[in-house]
């Protein structure tokens, strides 16, 4: 064993773009085969890879040591070592390159995803969506992101106008029909379709024994206009 030993640039480089996992376990593996001689035996995967490529330097420093040579004086070193080393050079500088493209590549994607959430989660947490059942909510999240796409974002003053329209629709449920009928015609508006056009729309309901009575309550002018006249 011995109480110094060299530790390259070419290892840190290798080392700082690794997880931290990865990196601890390589620094302890150069400082056990360094300082103790000892190889470690645990080591797998991209801990394996980047450690084999360091170890030959390792080697080459242990073997100047036990020459009896210092660190400060010049060494000889054979044709085959230098190649090795510059080998092991160049395969660090790749191995880095490709390392610091990926971490690029991923950080512009994950910036690119982020800013994408983002933009859809802000429109939806600023409408309100409190009075409106879970049909009517989705189809108002449907039509914020088709004004989106449009690149006719609201603004907190356009949300406030859209609310109060998407409650009168609601009041003669005729909401979800309306936001799918403008989106089919590419509105930029949300209008009534035709056959309900200032109506309400009779919603039927069913008692317990399967019987189907109609909503009066949503039943509009022109319902009680029709009985007059049969009467």
């Amino acid at each position: 064993m011995r109480d110094s030993m060299i530790f390259y640039r070419s290892f840190f480089e290798a080392l700082k773009e690794l997880p931290d996992s990865n990196r601890l376990e390589i620094f302890d593996a150069i400082c056990e085969y360094g300082f103790n001689f000892n190889l470690a035996q645990n080591l797998s995967g991209i801990s394996r890879a980047i450690f084999t490529l360091i170890k030959p330097q390792i080697e080459a420093n242990i073997k100047r040591y036990e020459n009896g040579n210092q660190p400060k004086n010049k060494q000889k070193i054979s044709k085959n070592e230098a190649n090795l080393k510059q080998e092991e050079s160049n395969i660090i500088a790749n191995s880095n390159a490709n390392a610091n493209a990926n971490a690029n590549a991923n950080a512009n994607a994950n910036a690119n995803a982020n800013q994408h959430q983002s933009t859809t989660r802000s429109q939806g947490d600023e409408f309100n969506f409190s009075d409106f059942s879970t049909n009517e909510a989705n189809a108002i999240s449907e039509w914020l992101t088709y004004k989106k796409e449009k690149k006719q974002a609201y603004k907190p003053t356009g949300l406030k106008a859209l609310r109060t329209k998407l409650l009168e629709l609601k009041q003669r449920n005729i909401l979800v029909d309306s936001i799918g009928y403008s989106m089919s015609m590419s509105y930029n508006g949300i209008f009534d379709p035709p056959a309900l056009k200032g109506k309400a729309k009779v919603v039927e309901q069913t008692t317990s024994e399967g019987v189907r009575i109609p909503n009066f309550a949503n039943l509009n002018e022109d319902f009680y206009e029709n009985r007059s006249s049969r009467n």
